[in-house]
């Protein structure tokens, strides 16, 4: 199995999906969310697509042929609770075939990778859904408008991109 494939099918077959971290992690999955929402809306305009939604399958944009192999991307979902068409079930299978790409060398821009954020939320509490309005992220108790921000994309991050950083994202302020 390819390196990257393998790497993140391990990461997302061990996390905990009935945990949902909603207190404890609150705070940073938000900032999770909103990263994923930042770095996908940067790899549309650089792809050429604008007001396309924040959930774009990118590994279709970018080269439709190549895919991380189903047996794998299976064996991911069917840890994953819920329907398939969830949309925590289709992040992992983009993010799976996202990595896809780098194991085949596909010319890919420097830009940051748009779905560890989304990794990194999983490990620190679970999945997320859409509300019926199709408006809102929930995000266990919380919910993060699903529009595009309006105003000039920034290349800074809006997350940290490590459990430590995200920990202390998370600390009370009155520590």
């Amino acid at each position: 199995m390819p390196e990257r494939v393998a790497e993140l099918a391990a990461r997302l077959r061990a996390i905990d999906w009935a945990y949902e971290g909603d207190e404890l992690h609150r705070r940073s999955r938000i900032a999770l969310m909103r990263e994923h929402l930042h770095r996908g809306e940067r790899w549309a305009r650089h792809l050429g697509f604008r007001g396309s939604g924040p959930f774009l399958t990118l590994p279709d944009l970018i080269a439709p042929g190549v895919r991380a192999d189903l047996v794998v991307v299976r064996g991911v979902l069917d840890t994953v609770p819920g329907l398939d068409l969830s949309p925590t079930s289709r992040a992992c299978a983009a993010a799976l075939h996202f990595a896809a790409l780098h194991d085949a060398e596909v010319p890919l821009p420097a830009l940051p990778d748009p779905y560890e954020p989304l990794v990194l939320l999983f490990e620190r509490g679970g999945g997320f859904g859409i509300d019926c309005s199709g408006v809102f992220i929930e995000l266990g108790s919380v919910a993060v408008p699903r529009g595009r921000r309006e105003g000039k994309l920034r290349n800074a991050s809006l997350a940290p991109m490590d459990h430590t950083a995200l920990d202390d994202l998370d600390m009370p302020d009155d520590r």
